[in-house]
């Protein structure tokens, strides 16, 4: 059973390993596994029961955390990062408050915008 078709990451279009789990390029979560031998689904990024809904429901509970479920680790775990610092400035600083509720509000906005828009690539396009 020679299997000679290629692989590619949904989120990028790098080629990927068959027993990849992600992307080593853009670190995106590959689609999941059949049960037969390891072969990958056809569909892409369109997935199971954790679409958009939850993700964006979990974005805006916690911000960034969307990101994790959608494949975008590197991102979500700036969002939360970028949130918990402004939460503390806010916090010790009452002139600071308006700013960094501003900053919160916006980095929710990013991470809702992330998950609702997976395939989108959000960095500079790679000269072949």
């Amino acid at each position: 059973m020679d299997d000679t078709s290629n692989v590619y990451c949904p989120n990028c279009g790098k080629e990927v390993g068959p027993e990849d789990v992600y992307c080593g390029n853009c670190f995106a979560a590959l689609s999941s596994y059949t049960g037969e031998g390891g072969a990958r689904k056809a569909e892409g990024s369109s997935s199971s029961s954790s679409g958009p809904g939850w993700a964006v429901a979990l974005s805006v509970l916690v911000p960034g955390l969307g990101g994790l479920v959608t494949g975008h680790p590197i991102a979500a775990v700036v969002i939360f990062a970028s949130s918990v610092v402004a939460l503390y400035v806010a916090l010790s600083s009452t002139v600071m408050v308006p700013l960094c509720l501003s900053v919160m509000i916006v980095l929710w906005l990013v991470g809702i915008r992330i998950v609702t828009n997976p395939g989108e690539s959000y960095r500079r396009p790679q000269s072949s």
